[in-house]
């Protein structure tokens, strides 16, 4: 377990399978905006290269902000590694997209890269990751009375975000007429009254 302990804020490392991927990377990302890297992650600063680098003043201001922003990638890469579960098969996949991504232009490591195909891997964007989405999604049903609906729910939302962040149409009526529609026999008096 990762733990920084001056905010005493601890991480679980990914553990590398598809179903962790959205918990994880939410943290991450929460964590990388603390630390300043979310936009080297993202894409939208780009680090200098190992040879501009080099040839940088780090006296003016413009090799700073070279330095800073190699800086900031650095932590981000090291962070990356430190954060997935090397022991567990799913784990050494992902640590392997990680570790492959050190450049002819950054060989330390480029952690816009790793993020991009850690992304591409566990999050998919693609035609048949949208069918397997909404398969999960026309499939979830609340199939007792005794199970936490909240839950239920709650992991239906999910699974509506990343149909839409995996570019499928899906709006709130949508999943609201799926709930409704597959709820226990116990619940029928409140759908009643909702329809009502």
């Amino acid at each position: 377990m990762f733990d920084e302990t001056e905010k005493g804020i601890k991480i679980e490392p990914f553990s590398g399978k598809q179903i962790d991927w959205q918990v994880w990377s939410e943290q991450f990302l929460a964590r990388a905006r603390r630390k300043g890297f979310k936009d080297i992650l993202r894409g939208k600063e780009t680090v200098p290269s190992d040879g501009d680098f080099a040839k940088a003043d780090l006296l003016n201001e413009e090799g700073k902000r070279m330095k800073k922003l190699r800086d900031l990638n650095d932590l981000a890469y090291e962070s990356l590694l430190l954060m997935i579960d090397g022991k567990s098969q799913g784990g050494k996949v992902a640590f392997k997209i990680v570790s492959g991504c050190k450049t002819d232009e950054l060989s330390d490591g480029d952690a816009a890269l790793a993020w991009k195909r850690l992304s591409k891997k566990y999050e998919p964007k693609t035609a048949p990751s949208r069918l397997m989405l909404k398969k999960r999604f026309n499939a979830s049903v609340l199939r007792s009375a005794r199970d936490d609906p909240d839950e239920w729910l709650t992991d239906l939302e999910s699974l509506k975000d990343r149909l839409i962040e995996a570019g499928s149409r899906m709006d709130d009526d949508e999943l609201l007429e799926h709930a409704l529609n597959n709820l226990p026999k116990e619940y029928e008096h409140v759908v009643a009254k909702l329809e009502d």
